[in-house]
């Protein structure tokens, strides 16, 4: 017999295999199926009769031939050419069951997974979940099994007088006997991520190796507190190690819709644009919480360290790039503003701002008495940080005035109280709630000032330059710095005595504007 196309065969599969890269070597056995090996032993059983023939045909009567009037071709030459046939089929199905994502033992592989876990493999859990995650999804049933357990539903059936319940009990009862294999499946996918998603070790594996499975959970079906659980985890490690992915994508998102004052985020940022590219979704995760802890527990940690000064003001936005505390006030902005561009009913916690406030406040120290220092616009790091808090909440609450954002939502009350979603009202209140903490913590008096020409700008912008919603607005601003202590309302005076007040008495109604300020302070 010849044995040239068996070896040509092994040879074939060797090859495939050698190309194959690890995880795909690794995970072979849990590819093929039943219909796998029974197509490999019929086409080797095929092989085998048409060799067998080949050799039998050559011995007995090399010339018995086919003929007709287009070709001859002797009995043993088409023996030959089936067996090539099928010598490439065995090496399609071979490269097939190498190459695919399929997985058909699906229960297995996650049984695999689990014991690298345990075996503190990441390397290869993070391999395997990036290269079949979608494959196993596709089989995961995020609800899992519905009502209660077979028993329990079988008698609550036949015990239940309602019929629309016993019905519903019923359909249950078909849908998980129906599943039962995918939710026996689900409930060890589900084992499996719990484990990863709460492992410190195993997130900061993936954050440094495959940071782009991040927009794989995010996009999946899973069931949203894993999806919390694993952003959560993902995300303190990335902003709490100051991560330069990250905070690329963070400082590389810059670019700004003229026409609504919203960013436009390059998909190319990965991160940040399907953290947010569905803000109902990002707040069903908790994003803010999962910015906002990080950075607070940063600010406890520095607290006795001095601050990095900014010799000169050309290097502050340099220099912020790199801090943690202004890339996540930054990651703030871009969600609040996708939000208003969403028109989002759903109330971000804003008053991570107040915290950020409240502990920057606490650290603040003024490294230098050197009276150039104390008269640049920025003193060092936290300077800038809560300038751009005041800048960012001032700025949210004149989007959401712009005619080309569609967010609006009704102002119940004209007082200083949150009320749910409303972003405006709750950026005035943790504006002003945070101007009384600078002042009463003895932040440079420049800074200070230049914050409060920021407030009074903001309030004749509500009074002037926008619909008859924003006045109400501007009685709310007045109202919030009213309740503010004595120190806070002594030094917006001291800015309401020496403010520019010419511009707004060339625009219509200004004088109204500045007379109700004015009176409103009791200022001349």
């Amino acid at each position: 017999m010849d044995f040239s196309i068996i070896l040509s065969l092994v040879g074939i599969v060797i090859s495939i295999y050698t190309v194959a890269d690890q995880t795909q070597k690794q995970n072979i056995r849990y590819k093929i199926s039943y219909l796998h090996i029974i197509l490999l032993i019929l086409f080797s059983v095929f092989l085998l009769i048409t060799l067998v023939a080949g050799e039998y045909y050559n011995a007995v009567n090399p010339s018995l031939q086919v003929e007709n009037d287009y070709f001859s071709l002797s009995y043993t030459v088409i023996a030959s050419l089936i067996s090539l046939l099928i010598l490439i089929l065995i090496s399609i199905l071979a490269g097939y069951i190498i190459f695919n994502k399929k997985i058909v033992k699906k229960k297995k592989l996650v049984s695999k997974l689990k014991e690298d876990f345990y075996n503190n493999s990441f390397v290869q859990i993070i391999n395997s979940l990036d290269y079949y995650f979608d494959n196993l999804n596709k089989y995961y049933l995020p609800e899992g099994r519905k009502a209660t357990t077979r028993q329990e539903n079988l008698s609550r059936i036949f015990q239940n007088k309602d019929t629309f319940n016993k019905f519903e009990l019923a359909k249950n009862y078909l849908y998980n006997f129906i599943n039962k294999n995918r939710i026996r499946y689900s409930t060890k996918f589900d084992e499996l991520l719990q484990l990863l998603f709460l492992n410190e070790n195993f997130i900061e594996e993936l954050a440094d190796r495959n940071p782009y499975f991040f927009v794989t959970i995010l996009e999946s079906k899973l069931q949203i507190n894993y999806k919390e659980q694993f952003v959560e985890q993902f995300l303190e490690y990335l902003i709490i190690e100051n991560n330069d992915l990250l905070f690329f994508q963070v400082n590389n998102t810059n670019e700004i819709y003229l026409k609504n004052d919203t960013y436009k985020i390059n998909s190319e940022n990965y991160l940040i644009y399907y953290l947010f590219k569905d803000i109902e979704l990002a707040n069903e995760l908790k994003a803010w919480k999962n910015i906002g802890e990080p950075a607070l527990s940063y600010l406890d940690n520095v607290n006795d360290q001095m601050c990095l000064e900014l010799k000169t003001d050309i290097y502050v936005e340099e220099k912020a790039g790199d801090s943690v505390v202004y890339n996540s006030i930054k990651i703030f902005d871009i969600m609040i503003r996708r939000a208003l561009e969403q028109n989002a009913s759903t109330f971000m916690r804003l008053d991570y701002y107040s915290h950020f406030i409240n502990k920057i406040a606490r650290n603040y120290r003024c490294n230098s008495i050197d009276i150039m220092c104390l008269e640049k616009e920025f003193l060092n790091i936290y300077d800038y940080s809560i300038y751009q808090i005041f800048y960012n909440l001032i700025s949210w609450i004149k989007i959401s005035f712009n005619e080309n954002i569609d967010y609006s939502i009704e102002l119940e009350q004209e007082n200083c109280e949150f009320e749910g979603g409303n972003i405006p009202k709750a950026s005035i209140i943790i504006a002003t709630q945070s101007l009384e903490t600078i002042v009463n913590r003895k932040i440079r008096e420049k800074l200070i000032d230049k914050i409060l020409n920021l407030i009074i700008d903001l309030y004749f912008s509500l009074e002037l330059e926008f619909n008859e919603e924003a006045k109400q607005y501007s009685n709310v601003l007045l109202s919030c710095l009213h309740k503010r202590d004595d120190e806070t309302k002594t030094a917006l005076k001291k800015i309401l005595n020496n403010y520019d007040y010419i511009p707004q008495f060339n625009k219509i109604d200004g004088t109204r504007a500045v007379r109700k300020i004015k009176n409103s302070f009791s200022v001349r």
